[in-house]
């Protein structure tokens, strides 16, 4: 029996929605296969691709407001603390240079689900935590969701894209380290002020 028109062109779609499907699938599975790959090598994504030399500004921020600021000094080896109350001061070396480096040391795990609408689950609806690092002319936003709940593992949103990553670690624990520069551990007022050059543009 001849074919209609309309059913060879039915049977031409099909054939080209089962096309489009195993392509996706292969494409998933050879996106995941390098994702294992690299997590085996070691060589996971780094959040912040930078080195330490070339870091300006690292914010540790509560509501988009910064909690404490560590930012170059003049020498351009050390750096200062600037508190919420705009007070810059020299900050400890050995404990501002341990934290830098665990902030240069994030690396993405995996992706949770590239094109999340639901981002309450991963605590990242309204997330009140966030990292900023300014280098070399560029910055990056890190939003910090919740802690997974299998492992020492974080939920987090690189400001600008909608890639839930979960990342090695547990992001919370930097904010406590920063008492170790002199600087405070609560999360400032709803009235708190910026940081030095940001304090009111934000």
């Amino acid at each position: 029996m001849a074919l209609t028109k309309r059913t060879k062109a039915l049977l031409g779609l099909a054939a080209v929605a089962v096309a489009a499907g195993a392509l996706l699938a292969l494409l998933q599975a050879m996106r995941q296969a390098e994702e294992g790959r690299l997590l085996a090598a070691g060589q996971e994504e780094r959040l912040f691709p930078t080195e330490a030399r070339d870091v300006e500004r690292v914010e540790f921020e509560f509501r988009r407001q910064p909690i404490l600021a560590l930012i170059k000094s003049s020498d351009g080896d050390t750096f200062d603390m600037v508190t919420p109350l705009g007070e810059r001061r020299a900050a400890e070396p050995a404990a501002a240079n341990r934290l830098l480096s665990q902030v240069l040391s994030l690396r993405r795990e995996r992706l949770i689900e590239p094109t999340s609408e639901d981002l309450a689950q991963y605590g990242l609806a309204a997330p009140e935590l966030s990292l900023r690092v300014a280098y070399s002319g560029s910055e990056r936003r890190l939003l910090i969701g919740d802690e997974s709940s299998f492992d020492a593992h974080t939920y987090v949103v690189v400001e600008g894209s909608r890639g839930v990553l979960l990342v090695r670690g547990a992001l919370r624990q930097l904010f406590a380290q920063l008492a170790k520069l002199g600087g405070p551990t609560s999360e400032p007022s709803e009235q708190g002020g910026g940081t030095g050059d940001d304090a009111g543009a934000r």
